[in-house]
């Protein structure tokens, strides 16, 4: 396998400013469920026990990794080249057997009840995007629709 390239943009397809973000959404934490859900910001992944366990050792690879180029003196936004310091890129985790989401192997886009804080939820696979206001969905839907359109051209 030769060697990926990551943040090469060909193109914007669409672009939209959002409104500020919601104080709800300034948040980070890890909560267990039906599985193990770490939630940051806007964002919450899905892991079962084995895949979050892979997770965690390559946050702490990359810690150590980072607090050792900071020391090195190390700023953040003077590095423009990629350097894997947590995890491996090119091997799949170690898992004994392959986690099934409720969204596995779907998108699922939800309006949720006026007392949920958070008003929309897309799911895509063992991710979910959360926009706290119908306003930030609109401009979303709006730029994706922009996004397809540019595609298409």
């Amino acid at each position: 396998m030769g060697e990926q390239i990551m943040g090469r943009v060909q193109k914007i397809l669409a672009q939209v400013e959002l409104p500020e973000r919601d104080k709800h959404n300034c948040r980070v934490f890890i909560d267990l469920a039906e599985s193990v859900h770490i939630h940051y910001r806007e964002h919450r992944l899905v892991f079962d026990t084995d895949e979050f366990f892979a997770v965690t050792k390559a946050f702490t690879e990359a810690a150590e990794k980072l607090e050792d180029r900071i020391i090195s003196g190390y700023k953040i936004g003077t590095n423009y080249s990629t350097e894997i310091i947590g995890g491996k890129q090119t091997e799949p985790m170690n898992i004994k057997t392959p986690h099934k989401s409720l969204f596995n192997n779907r998108m699922v886009i939800e309006k949720n009840y006026p007392d949920v804080i958070d008003g929309i939820h897309i799911h895509y696979r063992d991710y979910r995007l959360v926009m706290d206001n119908l306003e930030t969905f609109r401009r979303f839907c709006e730029c994706v629709k922009e996004a397809q359109i540019s595609l298409d051209q």
